[in-house]
């Protein structure tokens, strides 16, 4: 989601950063749960299973076993990948609450009295 303030900074809000990393948590979320209680927990070698199942029955392969695996893959992998959406959620609050108490001061110093020094990107250095 940070593929425009990569490009140029200024175009970089933290607030819409954490509404977009909450939202895709949400979206990957709600997938994973709908996936694991439509496909349930059986064998996909169950061949009653495979004909009676809504994913597992369509989509145009000839082999169910095949779209059966591929659905238990994706059900694991968005299982896998819903920890890594709540840390990016976590770092995008962390920003977004960092640059908040940073405007806060308007005489340009930090917490500690110190000038606060914008940070150089690698292109900048």
């Amino acid at each position: 989601m940070n593929l425009i303030p990569s490009f140029h900074s200024r175009f970089h809000h933290p607030l819409i950063s954490l509404t977009l990393d909450l939202i895709n948590f949400i979206f990957f979320l709600s997938a994973a749960i709908a996936l694991a209680a439509q496909l349930g927990v059986h064998s996909c070698g169950n061949r009653k299973y495979l004909i009676i199942n809504g994913i597992t029955n369509g989509g145009g392969y000839w082999d169910m076993e095949r779209r059966c695996r591929q659905a238990q893959a994706l059900t694991a992998f968005l299982w896998l990948a819903i920890p890594l959406w709540i840390a990016g959620a976590v770092v995008s609050w962390y920003e977004y609450f960092k640059a908040k108490e940073g405007t806060s001061n308007s005489s340009g110093r930090g917490r500690l009295g110190r000038t606060v020094r914008p940070v150089r990107g690698m292109s900048q250095v």
